[in-house]
């Protein structure tokens, strides 16, 4: 068993994606998997489903947008020092372009940790890496028994 409160952010991804700890429920529900893991930045995939697509043929903007809020947090978590989590206080998305099939992917990039606030970056790009939402998130920084 681990114990999150006494690992490192980056150990805590690490973890996760390589199965040894559990990732977050959503993440099973909509297919995320964590391919890359370092510290400020990581890269999710997922292969769409039907399931996730709206009336228009295209992937649900909901659907990207859930995408770049994990991987913008989850680069903002390989950041943190043992004790500290984080949660989405906002986010801003743009939308390029839609997305009809294939694997998807999702980059965060963390622009900067502070103490209580820390600021990341996201992209998800097509199967033939065409840009299709940017977004940028603010965070809070807090301790893991504060949530």
């Amino acid at each position: 068993m681990f114990d999150k409160a006494h690992m490192t952010g980056l150990e805590i991804m690490h973890a996760i994606q390589a199965g040894e700890m559990p990732d977050a429920p959503v993440s099973a529900t909509l297919g995320f998997r964590i391919n890359e893991v370092e510290q400020g930045r990581v890269v999710i995939t997922c292969d769409t489903d039907p399931a996730h697509f709206n009336p228009a043929g295209r992937l649900n903007g909901g659907y990207l947008a859930t995408l770049l809020d994990a991987c913008m947090s989850c680069a903002i978590i390989s950041a943190l020092p043992a004790g500290q989590m984080m949660t989405t206080l906002e986010f801003k998305i743009s939308f390029m372009r839609g997305i009809a099939k294939g694997r998807v992917t999702g980059e965060g990039k963390i622009i900067n940790v502070g103490r209580r606030v820390a600021t990341a970056e996201g992209w998800v790009r097509d199967e033939q890496g065409k840009l299709a939402a940017h977004a940028t998130a603010t965070c809070m920084v807090m301790e893991i028994g504060s949530l």
